[in-house]
C-alpha cells in the first residue's frame, strides 16, 4: 500500500482548478449584478424631466401630518410685489391681479395607497401635486384635468400642474396595471 504522500495527486490540481474558476465566475457575476443595480438607482428617468430638487423637500416620513400641507414658499405674489416696487404700480397691481393662486401638495405614493387621500382647493386655482413614490412602481393620473405624472420607481418624485377649473369631486389614481382597482386611489374636491 503506498504512503499517503506519495498518493498522485492530478486529480487534487484539477478540481482546484475547477473551484478557484467557479468562484472568479460568481464574483464577477455578483459585482455585475451590483453594478447594474446601482447604476439603474443613479441614473435619472427620462419621463423625470419635471422631477423638483431633493433640497427643497420637507421630509413628510418625519412628519406625517405635513403631507397634505402646502409646500413652503406656495405662492409668488409677495416674491413679485417686492421685487417689482421700483415698476410703476399699475403695471404691478396687474401683473398680481392675473396671477392664479398656486397651491402645492406633496402626495406620497406606497403600494397601494395615496397619502393623503383627499385634497381640497378652490375653483381656479393652480394646483402643483409633488408626487413622492416610495414603495413599488406608479404615478399619479387625474383625468378630468388632464393631469398625469410619469410613471416612476420607488426613490423617485415626478411633478405635475393643472388648473383647478370646474367644481366638484374627482377621483385621482395610479394607472399602472389593477392598481386602482385595488384601493391606489383619492380624491380631488374643488369647492
Amino acid at each position: 500500500m503506498p504512503e499517503f504522500n506519495q498518493m498522485p495527486r492530478p486529480q487534487t490540481k484539477k478540481s482546484l482548478t475547477i473551484i478557484i474558476v467557479l468562484v472568479i465566475i460568481i464574483g464577477i457575476a455578483i459585482i455585475g449584478f451590483v453594478a447594474l443595480s446601482n447604476k439603474n438607482n443613479l441614473e435619472p428617468s427620462s419621463n423625470n424631466v419635471n422631477q423638483p430638487s431633493s433640497t427643497n423637500q420637507p421630509d413628510d416620513n418625519a412628519n406625517p401630518q405635513a403631507i397634505n400641507k402646502p409646500v413652503l414658499g406656495q405662492t409668488n405674489q409677495n416674491a413679485n410685489a417686492n421685487q417689482n416696487t421700483n415698476n410703476n404700480q399699475n403695471a404691478n397691481s396687474n401683473s398680481q391681479e392675473n396671477e392664479t393662486p398656486e397651491k402645492t401638495f406633496t402626495v406620497i405614493g406606497r403600494s397601494y395607497s395615496f397619502t393623503p387621500a383627499e385634497i381640497r382647493v378652490a375653483k381656479g386655482d393652480k394646483v402643483k401635486i409633488i408626487f413622492q413614490n416610495v414603495e413599488g412602481f406608479h404615478d399619479w393620473t387625474i383625468d378630468e384635468f388632464n393631469a398625469k405624472t410619469p410613471q416612476i420607481s420607488a426613490g423617485q418624485t415626478a411633478t405635475v400642474e393643472f388648473i383647478a377649473d370646474r367644481i366638484g369631486q374627482f377621483e385621482y389614481y395610479c394607472s399602472v396595471g389593477t392598481h386602482r382597482q385595488m384601493g391606489m386611489k383619492g380624491n380631488l374636491i374643488v369647492e
